[in-house]
């Protein structure tokens, strides 16, 4: 497993994006595109802001695993408001980024223990594999070998004491 990066700079060391994808995400805060639909889906605007890249290798996967859903049938809006409001705020995911970080107040070293910031080693991390999803799938059919059938329609599924049964 590789974790995906989740601050701008490690996003230029990461494995997982080919160079022009990373470019793409530099360029983001100089895109122009048009005013987007209100009823924009997730996959929609990672295009248009991030490109096809970053949509296929980090939303998707996120999208799928947070919500079980469809990116392409997913609206920005309802899924993700605060994103939605950072580009309508300041035209630009990044640059809405870059400002509510000015926004945080400094640490005034009066907050409580439920204010600090969790330790590094503690905060969640978004991991997948150096090829993609696909790896853990190919792993298993490789293990299982010909235990496991593929593209077989299945008739009946029931129950036989603990076991399930495929027919």
């Amino acid at each position: 497993l590789v974790p995906f990066p989740v601050r701008p700079l490690a996003m230029l060391a990461t494995p997982l994006l080919s160079p022009q994808a990373k470019l793409r995400v530099l360029m983001e805060p100089l895109v122009r595109t048009p005013a987007p639909s209100p009823d924009e889906s997730v996959a929609s605007f990672v295009r248009r802001r991030l490109g096809p890249e970053v949509l296929d290798y980090a939303v998707d996967p996120f999208v799928a695993g947070i919500f079980a859903g469809d990116p392409e049938q997913l609206r920005l809006r309802h899924a993700f408001p605060r994103v939605a409001e950072l580009e309508a705020q300041h035209g630009s995911l990044s640059r809405g980024l870059m400002a509510s970080r000015r926004r945080r107040p400094a640490p005034s070293g009066r907050e409580t223990p439920s204010e600090w910031p969790a330790p590094a080693h503690a905060r969640a991390r978004l991991v997948s594999f150096a090829d993609g999803m696909q790896t853990l799938p190919e792993a298993l059919g490789a293990a299982l070998g010909d235990t496991v059938r593929c593209r077989c329609p299945v008739r009946l599924l029931h129950r036989q004491g603990a076991r399930w049964v495929l027919e």
